[in-house]
């Protein structure tokens, strides 16, 4: 959906409650029920428009970010042609334990695990 669309709809409903409110609190002496109401929903909706704002406040900024915190990789060497391919880290991997298949000869033994590093830690200051 379109972000102006959703601007103008919550906008829309923004002044639709406000006047709910202010028509509520001008009728009260005449129909106090009917006023309540209408502040009630007054409020239901503002409460509404708020919350929807703030949630496409967080979406809207959290757009552009890298992922927080360090990558694990895992490097892994072709036994047959020495092809090295680094990829994310998988639960099981081990140094030289077994990899995937080459993709440059596939060679059937698999590859070998020869490194697991992080990359992306924060660098400490006076050393």
């Amino acid at each position: 959906m379109n972000v102006s669309l959703i601007f103008f709809l919550l906008g829309f409903l923004l002044l639709f409650s406000v006047m709910l409110i202010f028509d509520g609190l001008m009728s009260y002496e005449t129909d106090v029920v009917r006023s309540l109401l209408q502040i009630g929903a007054g409020i239901a909706g503002l409460i509404f428009v708020g919350y929807n704002l703030r949630k496409m406040q967080i979406r809207l900024s959290s757009l552009g970010k890298k992922p927080l915190g360090p990558t694990v990789l895992t490097t892994e060497t072709c036994v047959n042609c020495n092809y090295t391919n680094v990829r994310q880290f998988k639960e099981g991997d081990y140094i030289y334990g077994k990899g995937g298949t080459c993709p440059k000869c596939n060679f059937q033994d698999p590859m070998v695990i020869k490194a697991i590093f992080v990359r992306g830690l924060p660098k400490k200051s006076g050393q």
